[in-house]
């Protein structure tokens, strides 16, 4: 009698309890993405959304025995282990904070049934037996029925994208995939020209927007161009999503970098420039309370640095770079920055500034 049958019983509940696990998120991600979108909480919407779609093709690749198998067979080929134990840390990671989460929920009982001093013995017993089966050291794998991979004698060769894409012989698709990757160059430079010279501070309204819908607009920015690099084939005969990968991380990356460069600065630099070209400006001086001043940033490219309070009653600050050394150097906590400029309603481009000194708390009152 051996120990296999036993292992594949345990895989398979391992597997399943995984998955039931990961719906459950999923189930209640979908309740939360309701509640949000009840309450206009669309950024937060978003993010749970995301986290509700991903918790629920993960529980498909644990409950279906076909996809089970694919996932086991992958884990037992030499160059896909490292990405299969990746995911399954993932996944296991996941359950846990769920777990956690649910622990220190209100009640006594779980759903009226579980007592909550039980979810901590029972994450453990399946962080162990998941550990063990699936990550290290892959004992789902071990018993895999296909033979091992043999050893490389030459090592395998670098993928690279065959950049047929643009060679169509229909000039309004080669324009129409052109058009958005010479913009986004265009998008960049400009966003790169205000990022290291415009001194502007931008109206509250402005960043809370821009930064509340930051992973909508970065996601709409990047998907025409994100596209077709991804449907772009690579050099050989390969087909597997990790060749793709690795032929294609370092465009994404680069992608997602200048584009949130794009998404940040534009809206909240860019537009009260362009606002104040085209609908016409007035001179005006507003005070901002200091919030800390560093005559030398250690930021490269910043210079001395202020950061200043824009919204007093929501709290919310914003850094000024380039500020002059002396300015910032007689600056200091509580004291009021006059910001001279012009401005159209979306923000204020700094033509001068002047510091007051906050009066002495600790000197005698007349």
């Amino acid at each position: 009698m051996t120990f296999r049958p036993f292992a594949r019983v345990i895989t398979t509940a391992t597997a399943l309890m995984a998955g039931f696990a990961l719906f459950a998120i999923a189930a209640s991600s979908v309740r939360a993405v309701t509640s949000h979108l009840w309450h206009g909480n669309f950024r937060s919407a978003l993010i749970v959304g995301t986290i509700a779609a991903l918790s629920f093709a993960a529980s498909l690749m644990f409950l279906m025995p076909g996809q089970r198998r694919r996932i086991i067979a992958a884990g037992e080929t030499p160059e896909y282990r490292p990405v299969v134990g990746l995911s399954a840390s993932l996944v296991m990671f996941a359950v846990l904070i769920a777990a956690a989460v649910l622990e220190r929920g209100a009640g006594d009982k779980t759903f009226g049934l579980v007592p909550r001093g039980f979810i901590f013995p029972a994450s453990l017993a399946f962080a162990a037996l998941f550990l063990v089966t699936f990550i290290f050291p892959g004992l789902a794998y071990r018993l895999s029925d296909r033979p091992r991979a043999e050893p490389r004698t030459k090592p395998r060769p670098a993928p690279e994208m065959a950049l047929q894409v643009m060679n169509l012989r229909s000039p309004v698709l080669r324009f129409g995939l052109r058009f958005p990757g010479i913009g986004n160059l265009v998008l960049v430079a400009l966003a790169f020209y205000f990022w290291q010279f415009a001194k502007v501070i931008p109206h509250p309204a402005i960043i809370e927007a821009n930064r509340s819908c930051f992973a909508l607009s970065l996601l709409l920015l990047s998907l025409p161009i994100a596209i077709p690099v991804l449907r772009t084939p690579i050099t050989g005969d390969r087909t597997a999503w990790t060749d793709h990968l690795r032929a294609k991380w370092a465009a994404m990356l680069g992608l997602v970098i200048f584009n949130s460069l794009i998404v940040l600065v534009l809206p909240e630099r860019g537009l009260p420039i362009l606002a104040n070209a085209v609908l016409g400006a007035s001179l005006e001086t507003r005070p901002y309370t200091v919030v800390s001043s560093k005559p030398k940033s250690g930021l490269k490219g910043c210079g001395a640095k202020m950061l200043i309070l824009l919204n007093p009653e929501t709290g919310q600050t914003y850094g000024l770079c380039g500020v002059s050394k002396a300015i910032a150097e007689r600056a200091g906590p509580g004291d009021t920055l006059h910001v001279l400029g012009k401005t159209s309603g979306y923000g204020q481009v700094i033509q001068r500034v002047m510091v007051t000194k906050a009066p002495d708390a600790a000197a005698p009152q007349p």
